[in-house]
């Protein structure tokens, strides 16, 4: 179907799938996807399947900080189709929009991973 890859900013590493109907993202714990970035608004972002065009669409909430898709702002209740591999900017955080599923969430960064990027590794005393 489609998924939402949360691939940079202060809570990274997170991946949902999308199934036909409607999805919030932002900092409210009650959500799908949770970005916790200080400058992502409880519900800031809206991303809906809409039949009648066969299209996924993306609209900010209202946030105070704004929504970007392909570096383009998203203007009131404007709802902006989204393409294979948009990347969708809130606050401090980037979201990448793909038509592909992905069987867990290590494939889907692996996809979206930057060429010569390798994950870090963290030691704990």
């Amino acid at each position: 179907m489609a998924s939402l890859v949360l691939i940079d900013g202060p809570d990274q590493k997170k991946y949902l799938p999308l199934r036909e109907g409607t999805v919030v993202v932002g900092r409210d714990e009650s959500l799908p996807l949770q970005v916790l970035d200080q400058r992502v608004s409880r519900k800031h972002l809206r991303v809906r399947y809409d039949a009648a065009s066969d299209a996924w669409l993306a609209q900010d909430l209202g946030s105070r900080h704004g929504t970007t898709v392909a570096d383009k702002p998203l203007q009131g209740d404007q709802e902006h189709p989204l393409a294979d591999r948009d990347r969708i900017a809130l606050g401090d955080s980037t979201l990448i929009f793909t038509t592909r599923d992905f069987p867990s969430i290590e494939s889907a960064l692996t996809a979206f991973r930057q060429p010569g990027q390798r994950e870090k590794q963290t030691l704990i005393d």
